[in-house]
């Protein structure tokens, strides 16, 4: 079983968890993902530490955890900001959601 989450502090407000399940489920790949609180005097030790195969970035680590990436996507780097991260790399998705918001007006 593949295993993501959230990362992020306050971490309860956040959907993801339903989203990715339901989409992984709909697809049919089992996954575990979990919402974890992360203080930022924790982030650099998560960083290192966790377990995940992926993870996404919310409220407040979205930039503050670029110091502690191995590396960045050019995107991630233009924008100054990650909103997920796979193998210790930051991504940002973020600007897709909008650019498609946007298109739909």
């Amino acid at each position: 079983m593949r295993k993501y989450g959230v990362i992020g502090d306050p971490i309860n407000h956040s959907l993801s968890p339903l989203l990715h399940g339901e989409i992984y489920s709909q697809i049919g790949i089992p996954i575990s993902y979990n919402k974890q609180l992360i203080k930022n005097s924790e982030l650099s030790s998560f960083v290192i530490d966790n377990k995940l195969q992926s993870y996404n970035v919310t409220i407040p680590h979205k930039e503050s955890i670029l110091h502690f990436l191995d590396s960045l996507d050019s995107v991630a780097v233009e924008i100054g900001a990650v909103n997920c991260v796979m193998n210790k790399k930051g991504f940002n998705t973020d600007w897709l959601g909008f650019i498609k918001a946007m298109a739909f007006n």
